[in-house]
């Protein structure tokens, strides 16, 4: 199906699935998180894809100063409108949102991490992107047991094989009682290459 015959909420869900998990790589001051650079362009590359627009108008500003330890903390607060544009069809979706950053010593730099920090979270929230501080396939490994290797594995494994001489397709079939290696599921992929990058 050609994406202009979707519409705006049907191709919201398919950048979702092309964004997928994100592994939070970053290290702040208390917790992990994810890299901003690799979680724009992830979902702006669907985006662009699905000839979809996002667009941030701010509704309202608050500006105020704290003392805090001898220390001027500028906070600033957004109100703020999130629009999402379908090119095709014209088609739009608001949602409101709101962000706060904080600075100390320089008004503008609170401004800016409140308008960072927020879409960071607006696209992480809206698309619900699961995040993990695990490398990603791992952590499809462990919520999807039963998922089956794709072409791409199989042939993996194909060239694996033809490399040893000791162990053959076989061999594997009969140790995991399935009929072809097209049947085996991600976890004993894993541990296949596991196995045999141990008897080189």
């Amino acid at each position: 199906m050609s994406t202009k015959q979707l519409n705006l909420k049907q191709k919201l869900i398919e950048i979702r699935k092309e964004i997928g998990i994100l592994q939070k790589t970053e290290q702040g001051n208390r917790s992990k998180y994810i890299n901003p650079a690799t979680l724009l362009l992830r979902v702006t590359e669907a985006m662009n894809e699905y000839g979809i627009l996002l667009q941030l108008q701010i509704l309202e500003a608050k500006n105020t100063v704290e003392q805090i330890n001898d220390k001027t903390v500028y906070i600033t607060e957004h109100k703020m409108l999130y629009t999402w544009h379908d090119v095709d069809s014209s088609e739009t979706m608001e949602c409101l949102w709101a962000g706060v950053g904080k600075n100390i010593g320089d008004a503008s730099m609170a401004g800016g991490s409140s308008l960072s920090y927020s879409e960071r979270y607006f696209l992480t929230k809206f698309f619900q992107i699961p995040t993990t501080q695990e490398d990603p396939e791992f952590l499809k490994q462990k919520s999807l047991p039963d998922r089956k290797i794709d072409d791409h594995m199989h042939a993996e494994l194909v060239a694996k094989l033809m490399e040893k001489k000791s162990v053959s397709g076989d061999m594997i079939c009969d140790y995991y009682n399935i009929d072809n290696l097209e049947h085996l599921t991600f976890p004993q992929f894993k541990e296949c290459l596991l196995k045999l990058a141990a008897s080189e």
